[in-house]
């Protein structure tokens, strides 16, 4: 057995580059039903390709290409449900914002 690399099918693929790009686009544009009659593949097949698809566009576009900014800031919430003998818990949720925003805080040494 011979395992060799085809430019028109992506790894561990029994289907065509074109047939997962074209699923890919009618799942993005579309509801899964009608992929589904259309493309006559399972929800969980669907799923795989999806995730092939996603991982090889992925793989070629940089999602940080020009960003210059990142801005880093903690915000606390508390959980719904109070903890016994009116003890309060909070947690903390990282937020990560990108883009031109302004600097402020002790978050400015992290912009620069």
């Amino acid at each position: 057995m011979v395992i060799a690399r085809f430019p028109w099918a992506r790894w561990d693929s029994g289907f065509t580059r074109a047939f997962e790009d074209r699923q890919a686009w009618l799942a993005t544009n579309t509801s899964s039903s009608v992929v589904n009659e259309l493309m006559r593949v399972a929800l969980q097949t669907m799923g795989r390709i999806l995730a092939r698809t996603v991982e090889d566009a992925s793989a070629r576009v940089d999602l940080l290409a020009g960003v210059r900014r990142i801005g880093i800031d903690e915000t606390s919430y508390e959980p719904c449900s109070p903890l016994p003998l009116g003890g309060r818990l909070s947690r903390y949720r990282p937020l990560v914002v990108g883009g031109g925003g302004a600097q402020s805080g002790d978050a400015a040494g992290l912009l620069r």
